[in-house]
């Protein structure tokens, strides 16, 4: 359970993690893979502003979670300009962002390749801009 919180520091685009990072941690932790649980991306912790400056332009705009592993969320992601409506996140605070599921049913896998592969993810707006 401690390496999922360890890999949730490092989530980023795949690109390389220095660039793109997003800071994102989940609750309650540790977590059960059966049990809900609330994703953040903290957009004040991010090493690439990007997203966090288009916030500031755009403060009303709806921000996305776009995810890719452990594996892609049963609903889908939608399409990169075009996210599933499913995927809208929460506005905790102007650059703090929430999503709560239960990852066996979210995901569709059972516990131990959660665990194993962790979360990789990223926030952006519907339109893909991130």
């Amino acid at each position: 359970m401690k390496r999922l919180n360890s890999i949730l520091l490092m989530l980023g685009l795949g690109l390389p993690i220095g660039l793109w990072s997003q800071a994102a941690y989940v609750l309650p932790s540790p977590t059960a893979a059966e049990a809900e649980v609330t994703l953040y991306i903290d957009l004040t912790q991010t090493q690439d502003q990007r997203l966090s400056d288009m916030l500031d332009a755009y403060p009303e705009e709806d921000v996305y979670l776009w995810i890719w592993n452990p594996s892609d969320p049963l609903t889908g992601n939608g399409e990169w300009g075009d996210s599933e409506e499913a995927q809208k996140m929460t506005k905790v605070s102007s650059k703090l962002f929430s999503y709560t599921f239960i990852p066996t049913e979210y995901f569709g896998v059972d516990g131990p390749p959660f665990f194993s592969r962790g979360i990789s993810c990223l926030a952006k707006f519907d339109n893909g801009y991130a």
